[in-house]
């Protein structure tokens, strides 16, 4: 709690110990756990993290798996984080095995896919889009954050203002509920955009990336013969989640 509350207020630290409890309960009896909660806690600790700044996790969980490990870092230089080139695991275990499940929106809903994942979330949800104009994604990312969840959404300046109202639109409501939103302003010339359909759901070790726009035309087919052929991949690869979450909460 004391981390976002500190991020509210712009706060930022050239250096940050974390020494959590391997388990323990909150005041309102909410139980943490080392192994799937310590990145949530890393996360959280990079929002106040200043460029440069140096952050020290220390632990004596044994039995970490490969998804905890690969977020335990020992020193982390924030400005490098994009190129993963500061990472130092402190532990080993058996990996735990990938899941990766692609949809195809020329048969499958993928919509409905990405929607369940929002509604089950229930720690922090990042989106990075290019188009959002879907009503079933947008009205779940607002419950979700009025539900008292960590939300932030990317989106780009061209793609509000220059190609698609209905994306504005999308974007007007999010802002009028008051989920935190960041554009992609400079530079201003293409190809220099936010050209993301990225969600990564940190309570659930997990991202979605694919080539379909969030809009219900690009995630679900209208019939057989009238779709859009695109891709949806979900995966929990530690390597693809992580990096994606570092990124996003640097822009």
């Amino acid at each position: 709690d004391v981390l976002p509350r500190l991020a509210r207020r712009g706060e930022l630290f050239d250096a940050i110990i974390l020494d959590p409890p391997t388990f323990s309960r909150g005041n309102k009896g909410r139980k943490w756990q080392v192994e799937s909660d310590l990145e949530g806690l890393l996360l959280s600790a990079l929002e106040v993290a200043a460029p440069q700044a140096r952050v020290l996790i220390s632990t004596n969980c044994t039995h970490l798996d490969r998804r905890t490990r690969s977020r335990q870092v020992e020193f982390i230089d924030v400005s490098m984080l994009e190129s993963m080139l500061a990472l130092t695991v402190l532990s080993t275990t058996t990996p735990a095995a990938v899941q990766e499940q692609i949809y195809f929106p020329a048969h499958d809903n993928a919509e409905a896919q990405i929607v369940a994942r929002i509604n089950a979330e229930t720690v922090r949800l990042d989106v990075g889009v290019w188009l959002l104009d879907d009503g079933s994604i947008t009205q779940a990312i607002i419950n979700r954050f009025q539900a008292g969840l960590q939300v932030r959404v990317l989106g780009d300046r061209a793609s509000l203002f220059e190609s698609d109202p209905h994306t504005l639109a999308s974007f007007e409501r999010l802002a009028t509920a008051g989920v935190p939103i960041r554009l992609r302003y400079f530079p201003t010339d293409f190809p220099e955009i936010i050209h993301w359909k990225y969600g990564g759901f940190t309570g659930q070790n997990s991202a979605v990336i694919g080539s379909g726009n969030w809009t219900s035309f690009e995630l679900k087919p209208t019939s057989s013969t009238n779709f859009k052929d695109e891709t949806e991949m979900f995966t929990n690869d530690p390597t693809i989640v992580y990096a994606f979450s570092s990124v996003t909460r640097l822009i």
